[in-house]
């Protein structure tokens, strides 16, 4: 990202059609990177948003290298805005880091606490994500046509959905009681998260063995053992279903990635700590994790709570699974180096592509 700003990547140009979409990509494909990789590793952004005012590439294949054959696909482009070309599906993620990058900086900020956010604030951003969800199926092919160009898949494009709705929500978590509708909207996302990132395993589509796709899902098994020690009444076959799920994509990031086994582990002893425990000390039906998905959808508008007034049953139940989570954690040694010693060999993110461990 420092080259790209030393050479001003960032900012508009009138250059010719093909240098000035090269640097768009260019620039667009780092900036993903580089956000998702600052959020996942607690690290602050190299630029602002608000200092980048240089415009997405245009929905035009990336193989035309020829200026004349590129200023007609623009033109094109311009009066068929929802064609399907090899750059739509980057241009829609591209889209929805924007969004989470909006979010992180509106809520993960260290100057304020997090009940100084005001409510509509909250409210704008969830629109926001709602409205990058509804506009993406107008470039979303058939199924039959999906494998057609990678990472345009509907399930794909779930994921960072239900993504973007846990990185909005989670800091809100601990503040919510269960029968609030953004506590069982953040145990429906985190689900998704898991069952999505099992199907694309399942399929052979654009499946990522990397940081990014294991902290994605650990997070998610986190958020719904958390929900679960609050509320222990939504045990049932989906939820059973999604975090076996969970416990799949770590086992298979496991078989790929070595350095993960501890994190896999952590979540197996977190399950049997947490679910398998209360399952078996209420006698509540239990077989073995079923693995159905959850199908149904929500729709409803934010409900905030006050993060200075926590139910007293949220604070006995948290402080209950934090204090089985550091000592699980503390019992399995990591290595504080091990993300950077994996790194490399977890960026086999593209299948298709053929690229080797």
């Amino acid at each position: 990202m420092r080259h790209c700003l030393n050479g001003g990547l960032h900012r508009r140009s009138h250059l010719p059609a093909l240098v000035d979409q090269q640097r768009k990509r260019l620039f667009w494909t780092v900036y993903m990177l580089e956000r998702s990789v600052a959020r996942t590793l607690g690290r602050p952004c190299c630029v602002t948003d608000r200092e980048i005012d240089v415009g997405l590439p245009a929905n035009v294949s990336d193989e035309i290298e020829d200026e004349e054959e590129l200023v007609e696909a623009l033109d094109q482009a311009s009066r068929n805005p929802f064609q399907i070309t090899n750059l739509s599906p980057a241009i829609h993620i591209i889209q929805v880091q924007r969004i989470e990058s909006k979010i992180h900086h509106t809520i993960y900020r260290v100057d304020k606490p997090i009940s100084a956010i005001k409510p509509h604030k909250i409210a704008r951003l969830r629109a926001e994500l709602d409205h990058w969800n509804n506009q993406v199926w107008n470039y979303i092919p058939p199924a039959s046509e999906e494998d057609q160009i990678p990472y345009n898949t509907a399930d794909y494009h779930l994921i960072q959905y239900h993504k973007g709705t846990l990185l909005l929500f989670l800091p809100f978590l601990p503040s919510l009681p269960p029968e609030d509708p953004d506590f069982r909207l953040c145990l429906f996302a985190a689900g998704q998260v898991c069952q999505l990132y099992k199907r694309l395993h399942d399929k052979q589509q654009c499946i990522s063995y990397s940081l990014l796709a294991l902290h994605a899902t650990f997070v998610a098994g986190l958020v719904m053992i958390y929900c679960f020690t609050i509320d222990k009444s939504i045990f049932n076959h989906h939820f059973s279903g999604d975090i076996r799920a969970c416990s799949t994509v770590l086992y298979i990031i496991a078989e790929r990635w070595p350095a993960t086994r501890k994190v896999k582990t952590a979540f197996e002893k977190l399950v049997e700590a947490t679910v398998e425990s209360d399952c078996g000390a209420t006698s509540r039906p239990y077989s073995g994790f079923p693995q159905p998905l959850a199908s149904a959808a929500y729709h409803g508008t934010p409900s905030m709570v006050d993060g200075s007034s926590y139910p007293s049953s949220n604070v006995n139940a948290s402080g209950k699974f934090w204090d089985i989570f550091g000592t699980i954690l503390d019992g399995q040694n990591f290595d504080p180096n091990w993300t950077q010693d994996g790194f490399l060999n977890a960026m086999n993110a593209s299948p298709e592509y053929g690229w080797p461990l």
